[in-house]
């Protein structure tokens, strides 16, 4: 990967981010879920103001792309406007991408399956992958297109994941109209039918 497309953080050492550091609220902490899954709805851990002071390095702000560096490995999500200020634990790298990289697009070319079979063949076997290095994901061949050319991409993408979101809403609108119409042809044995 070009030092020019983003600049990378690896999560803090596992000791930074114990069980004893933890507070009921505060600065969220993010997890290998949140790349996974790309939801920033809930977080299970937080951090007080003067830990997040100790551990700024690995601060993410809105546009910043986390990974899943072991176990689930080379999940991406974007970190979305109004997610909550918090930092990244050991499980994450973080890739703040430059200003002439729209991460959005960044993130799609790190999913490409040419980039993901890279990703993990430099990781250990098993059925669970080990974490791969800073290094090594800097040794990644990646390829961007031109600024405006990104716009386009951006722009495509965000058509097809909205028609992609609408369709699901559909199904799922249908799978409820099914599950209500076996419930009104197949009642439940004390129910009965109504005549």
């Amino acid at each position: 990967m070009k030092r020019d497309i983003s600049k990378l953080v690896r999560g803090p050492f596992g000791g930074s981010l114990k069980k004893e550091v933890f507070v009921e609220s505060g600065y969220a902490v993010y997890e290998q879920s949140h790349a996974i899954y790309s939801d920033f709805s809930s977080f299970r851990y937080h951090i007080s103001e003067e830990k997040f002071g100790e551990l700024k390095r690995f601060a993410v702000a809105p546009g910043d792309i986390i990974m899943s560096c072991s176990g689930t490995m080379g999940k991406f999500a974007v970190i979305p406007k109004g997610a909550a200020a918090g930092v990244i634990n050991q499980a994450l790298l973080k890739l703040t991408a430059a200003p002439n990289c729209n991460p959005r697009v960044l993130k799609h070319v790190l999913e490409l399956p040419s980039v993901q079979r890279k990703l993990l063949s430099q990781s250990g076997g098993g059925a669970i992958q080990n974490v791969v290095s800073v290094d090594q994901i800097k040794a990644l061949p990646l390829r961007l297109p031109s600024g405006i050319e990104q716009d386009k991409v951006v722009d495509c993408l965000s058509s097809l994941d909205d028609l992609i979101a609408a369709q699901s809403d559909k199904l799922k609108a249908l799978k409820a109209h099914k599950k209500g119409l076996m419930q009104q042809l197949f009642p439940a044995p004390a129910e009965g039918v109504a005549a």
